[in-house]
């Protein structure tokens, strides 16, 4: 259930004054025994041991060692009438003492754990954890599998519910995970405790809300007269609507509390969409002359559908959508530490840039409370993968009876969260099966096909649950079918963009990785101030790959590089190197635009594209759109443009031309004007068109250059009448009242690197009221992939094309306050590039 706020009630969060010692394993038995030997540092709670080690040779070791957390604090025993411990996360062996007496063993890295701790609290109190030693576990004979993964390195490791993080090689850092992972808390109640919480929320046509609840609870004093559940507009707390529940005593002061409410509300919509509205639901308990008052959280009214059950497409309150975002992965994969306020800048930074789902894949761990809250608040939709991946699980009770808690504990805190969008039982596990040769018919798993579709149908019964990603119900994952797809068409393996736009997927959960380059900035940092050559092993030890490939993403980006710009990237890394990494970041711009902007021209019924993945998990070029250091790639921009929520796409279909797709994801319909320019290599005009358009409420429209032109044009230079008239497109969309709504530029590859001295480009700044800049950027000639250099700013885009004519206007955000913009402008196609000093662009 979620942290519910109880009258009497008094939530006091452990985390200071933590001690950490690590021994060998089983060295200790009880606190007690341990002696001088063991040398004790101050420890950070909620985190994890890596945090606290000095050697980095020591980090692959961790799971080898006991580790040893204790602190003291102070409470009044009796002041409250029960005390509740409440452990969130515990990685993973876990034996935990409170003044010497063991009152608790979790061998579950995910469960939740609330230990009554009423009658052994005094004034004075000591709390220990000892987190075992889980090598010992993995490295001794247990039963063969029916298969093994190639992709972790520890097969046994599928017995132990902890995370893969760590044992991953070619894919994350080999750090192993240990300590106290999530908030520990002491709860002190009186009048009432409650025992389990149970929500739902549904929405029922296009305005009517549908709550029920299932609360259990304990009397500590005194019985309930009655109680009823009340409904709260969360912007104004206001009381829309109250219906009494019902009450039922049960054995030992046990009452449980249940009932439905209906009521007029607004629909929960991802912020790309509409308005993601919530509401507050509360019980009022009446018991003698007092009110108790149980806030059970913030809820939102939606309805999600699919669409048939030929393929995994959605209905989201009745309506198609297209979902856009990435894999997410942990801001800080070591110490898996993340602020408030780090956690809600960074999902801000994913709402500006359009994306309205994020997955959790069964390869990463359940994320904080706070993700989940936030993206309810912000209208940032939930793929949530159940932390399985790749093994082939056991089916003993023990692991049965773990698993139940384990997705039962995480259902009651979540599962009836607005956000919550989909469930999955778990990352390639299907797949994974079939790919080392399993029968077709022995590739499910028990786990995935009986037991979490029925805890998820009971604590989650509106949101869709799919048995794994990707999966396919007869049995080949492989294929486009009927659930979540995976398509590494362009990207792993190597195919034109034509391959993306005859996929039939249409709920893609992960694509388009690649081995993305991080800003020059950050590789400085990586590496002590200088950037070695691209061909150094450095750089290979931050390039994904897949265990016994003889391949690794960057001979990927490299592929398509010279396929697109028609240049050796041999060549070009041996000479040039600086170049070389200028034109990967500019390759998968354009792969990442390109592909993306097919995906979504083919949405209109609903569709789904996620980007594989969000964050790097270790320094260098790695799958993250987003590097360790929390800095955007250039792929980053690329997603952005195509997911926001009115945008122009551009689309080559060979003989039909270039074609041009409007979106427009709002509610309300939308009066614009279309507008077409030509532009020759010079950066001349070479013909323009324009179209009055109407855009439907969440409406998707296809145009052609031609049609907009008023003739043929050869837009896409599929029939080669000669060389190309013109280089470059340019997209603008006007209100009806000549506002700009966006502008997008085309130009093919080709065209975008033919080298000048000079591009001329000018940024003239301007602050604005609230403290932000606005680039306005000019050029005399055309200039390709424009990369804006400023360290410690947040950009609105980057890595775009501008047209003499066509300023680009770009917003930046200072990360520390009193910072003024100082940085570079750089194009692709210019040698001579534009400093920016105190506002002021000089070229250099």
């Amino acid at each position: 259930m979620l942290l519910t706020e109880v009258s009497e009630q008094e939530i006091i969060l452990l985390h200071q004054g933590f001690e950490w010692g690590a021994s060998s394993a089983n060295a200790y038995a009880i606190p007690d025994d341990i002696d001088a030997s063991v040398t004790f540092k101050p420890a950070i709670v909620p985190c994890t041991v890596a945090m606290l080690i000095e050697h980095a040779h020591e980090l692959v070791h961790l799971d080898a060692q006991d580790h040893w957390y204790r602190t003291t604090f102070s409470a009044d025993p009796k002041a409250y009438q029960k005390t509740l411990l409440q452990l969130d996360g515990l990685l993973t062996f876990a034996d935990v003492y409170l003044n010497g007496a063991l009152i608790l063993q979790s061998l579950n890295a995910y469960h939740v754990h609330e230990v009554d701790v009423t009658l052994l609290l005094q004034a004075s109190n000591q709390l220990a954890i000892c987190f075992r030693a889980i090598r010992p576990f993995y490295t001794a004979k247990h039963p063969r599998a029916k298969y093994i993964t190639r992709l972790i390195n520890e097969r046994h490791l599928r017995f132990i519910r902890t995370p893969v993080l760590g044992y991953t090689p070619g894919f994350s850092a080999p750090t192993k995970h240990v300590g106290p992972y999530r908030p520990i808390r002491l709860i002190r109640q009186n009048a009432f405790s409650i025992t389990s919480s149970w929500v739902s929320t549904q929405l029922l046509g296009d305005d009517q809300g549908l709550a029920e609840v299932n609360v259990m609870l304990q009397a500590l004093e005194q019985l309930p007269d009655s109680a009823s559940l009340n409904l709260y507009d969360e912007a104004t707390n206001q009381v829309l609507k109250s219906e009494l529940l019902s009450v039922t005593l049960e054995s030992n002061n046990n009452i449980s509390l249940k009932g439905t409410l209906s009521c007029k509300v607004y629909a929960y919509w991802p912020h790309t969409h509409g308005s993601p509205k919530r509401y507050q639901l509360k019980l009022a308990l009446n018991a003698g002359q007092q009110v108790f008052n149980i806030t059970l959280g913030h809820y939102g009214f939606r309805r999600i559908e699919r669409a048939n059950l030929e393929t995994f497409s959605l209905h989201y309150n009745g309506v198609p959508l297209y979902f856009r975002g990435a894999c997410w992965t942990p801001m800080h994969p070591t110490s898996l530490l993340v602020s408030y306020a780090a956690l809600l800048q960074r999902l801000t930074l994913l709402k500006n840039a359009g994306v309205n789902m994020l997955r959790i894949p069964g390869n990463m761990l359940y994320e904080s409370d706070d993700f989940y809250a936030l993206c309810d608040e912000l209208g940032i939709l939930v793929f949530q993968d159940f932390a399985f991946t790749n093994f082939d699980y056991p089916e003993t009770e023990d692991f049965i009876t773990s698993v139940k808690k384990e997705i039962t504990d995480f259902l009651n805190k979540h599962g009836s969260r607005p956000s919550m969008t989909v469930l999955c039982g778990g990352s390639e596990v299907a797949q994974q099966a079939c790919m080392m040769g399993v029968p077709v018919d022995q590739s499910d798993h028990v786990l995935f096909t009986e037991l979490i579709p029925k805890l998820t149908q009971a604590r989650a019964p509106n949101v869709p649950y799919t048995v794994s990603s990707p999966y396919n119900s007869q049995g080949l994952p492989f294929h486009t079918g009927d659930g979540p797809s995976t398509y590494f068409g362009v990207g792993g393996y190597r195919r034109d963009f034509d391959d993306a736009r005859v996929y039939k997927g249409r709920f893609i959960a992960e694509c388009l990785p690649f081995s993305h380059i991080p800003e020059d900035e950050s590789l400085r940092t990586f590496w002590g101030g200088e950037i070695p050559p691209p061909h150094h092993p450095l750089w290979k030890e931050g390039v994904t790959r897949d265990p016994g490939s003889g391949w690794d993403f960057s001979d990927i980006t490299d592929f398509y590089m010279e396929k697109l710009f028609e240049l050796s990237a041999v060549k070009l890394r041996s000479i040039e190197p600086d170049r070389y990494l200028r034109y990967c970041r500019a390759t998968l711009v354009e792969v990442v635009e390109t592909t993306l902007s097919i995906f979504r021209a083919n949405s209109a019924e609903g569709r789904a594209a996620l980007v594989w993945n969000l964050h790097d998990l270790k320094p260098g070029a790695g799958w993250g759109y987003i590097d360790v250091l929390g800095r955007p790639k250039s792929a980053f921009y690329a997603l952005s443009r195509t997911a926001q929520p009115t945008t122009v796409l551009f689309v080559d279909e060979g003989l039909d031309g270039l074609a041009v797709y409007l979106t427009h994801d709002g509610n309300t319909a939308l009066d614009c004007q279309l507008t077409i320019t030509l532009v020759t290599s010079e950066g001349k005009l070479f013909e323009q068109g324009t179209l009055p358009i109407n855009l439907n409420p969440r409406g998707l429209v296809r145009l052609s250059v031609d049609s907009v032109i008023g003739r043929f044009v050869d837009s896409s230079h599929a029939y080669r009448f000669g060389p190309r008239a013109f280089s470059a497109v340019v997209a603008q969309l006007h209100h009806a009242n000549g506002a700009l709504i966006t502008q997008k530029v085309y130009a093919p590859p080709c065209e975008t690197h033919t080298m000048i001295n000079d591009a001329g480009l000018t940024a003239i700044v301007k602050k604005q009221l609230n403290g932000d800049y606005l680039l306005d950027i000019s050029t005399q000639h055309p200039a390709f992939f424009v990369s804006i250099e400023l360290p410690n700013f947040t950009l609105s885009d980057n890595y775009f094309h501008i047209i003499p004519g066509f300023n680009k206007q770009v917003l930046i955000t200072a990360q520390q306050a009193a910072q003024t913009p100082n940085g570079r402008l750089r194009a692709l196609n210019a040698k001579a590039s534009s400093a920016i000093i105190d506002g002021i662009s000089e070229v250099s």
